[in-house]
């Protein structure tokens, strides 16, 4: 499909307004200049797939994409097209939850998240027990003599990999649980385990291990001083986020010269992690443009079972699928970034595009005004956290690994609560 750039262009122009006017608009009712909604969007959309449009086929790419870059030139306005349907879906569920939602509706797996957190005794053991877990993973990975390179270590290991995956979901639920209680008692032990918890997350090589419950404690500070926060302070918060993106980057590519300002600026533009226009243009380039019908979904659905003893996971995980036709090594290449719709397209053409682009704007506005409510209603930013649950299981469909994150989600809540219900009851009986 030839797609004329004037269409691009423009479309481009449109939905970089509309962002912005719908942000004003939001602000102006609600006086929150920071929400989850249009944080996420950015972050997880409009940044990577649509921002990045103009990056995408510049000649500084060769470095990463070598003799691709021409095939991308051809099909990057196409797959520019898609974001955009996946985009005019995202707020076309964002309208269905705003005629239908109610905010105020608390379901019962966020009562029983919100009584876990509340927990002194259930946050301790968590919080060791991660300790115990991490400290674990990365005495394997430093014994190897990769002590900062976790990923690249497990990537080589898949019996080990689960134990590494563990750990950097639980680190993500671990921080931002702390960092919550830390918000609302200022102590200084909650301080102490927010930053022993912080340190683990250097170790593990991953941009999300590090950046994301970052990004996610900020918004929570946000969220609590909704009327306080000023741009100054969005800015700061900006250049600090940047600040680490490049720590990680150095920690992984020592080759680099990161005292040069300006290659640390391609590399951000041009450098594989805000990719996935690009990645998946690439991908769609050697693909067969055979739709797949949800096995990339399934196999991320059965994500429990680890890849080595499933030769379903061992052709159809998404990582495998993209690398497949890419020719990468799938024991050391994690997968191109495809986006929040990449995945959906090569599953299910169209259909998949603009019935995930609704069902993410509905449950993230769920996520969005949930929050709002739970703070201006109630000044309850641990009920605030529990609506978590619904991003979790919408980020599981945009890309399917994120199904373990799910599923580690929803296996820590119940942990929690037995151990919570066990603990308790022993203690009643016993007293």
């Amino acid at each position: 499909m030839n797609v004329p750039d004037w269409i691009c262009d423009t479309a481009y122009i449109i939905v970089i307004v509309h962002f912005l006017v719908n942000w004003l608009v939001e602000y102006k009712k609600t006086l929150w200049k920071i929400d989850f909604w249009h944080v996420i969007i950015f972050i997880k959309f409009v940044f990577p797939s649509i921002l990045m449009y103009y990056f995408s086929t510049s000649i500084k790419n060769l470095s990463h994409v070598g003799i691709a870059l021409p095939a991308i030139i051809v099909n990057i306005n196409f797959i520019f097209v898609i974001s955009i349907v996946g985009y005019v879906s995202i707020y076309f569920g964002r309208l269905l939850y705003d005629s239908l939602g109610q905010p105020s509706k608390k379901y019962t797996i966020e009562n029983i998240i919100q009584n876990n957190v509340n927990s002194e005794i259930s946050i301790k053991f968590f919080f060791y027990f991660y300790l115990f877990l991490s400290s674990v993973v990365i005495f394997i990975q430093g014994s190897h003599g990769y002590i900062f390179n976790g990923r690249t270590f497990y990537q080589f290991n898949d019996s080990l990999r689960p134990l590494y995956n563990l750990a950097v979901i639980l680190y993500f639920n671990i921080f931002l649980i702390l960092f919550i209680k830390y918000l609302e008692t200022k102590t200084k032990e909650n301080l102490i385990r927010v930053i022993l918890v912080f340190c683990t997350g250097l170790f593990f090589e991953s941009r999300a291990a590090i950046l994301e419950p970052i990004m996610f404690a900020i918004l929570f500070y946000s969220f609590l001083n909704f009327k306080k926060v000023k741009f100054v302070n969005i800015m700061f918060i900006a250049v600090i986020l940047m600040v680490i993106a490049i720590l990680m980057l150095s920690l992984r590519f020592k080759q680099v010269d990161y005292t040069n300002w300006l290659i640390i600026l391609e590399e951000i533009l041009y450098g594989d992690n805000f990719s996935d226009l690009r990645d998946f243009t690439w991908f769609y380039s050697n693909w067969d443009k055979n739709f797949i019908y949800g096995k990339t979904y399934l196999a991320g659905i059965i994500s429990f079972l680890p890849r080595f003893i499933s030769n379903f996971r061992q052709e159809w995980a998404i990582s495998v699928y993209t690398n497949g036709y890419m020719g990468f090594d799938i024991s050391i290449h994690p997968g191109l970034r495809i986006g929040l719709f990449g995945e959906s397209y090569i599953n299910f053409g169209w259909l998949g595009v603009i019935f995930l682009g609704v069902f993410f704007g509905w449950l993230v506005r769920l996520v969005d005004k949930g929050i709002k409510f739970a703070v201006c209603s109630e000044n309850n930013l641990v009920n605030a956290y529990s609506k978590l649950i619904w991003w979790y299981l919408i980020y599981a469909f945009c890309i399917s690994t994120g199904f373990s994150g799910f599923y580690s989600f929803i296996l820590i809540t119940i942990l929690l609560y037995t151990f919570r219900q066990v603990f308790y009851s022993f203690f009643v009986f016993k007293n």
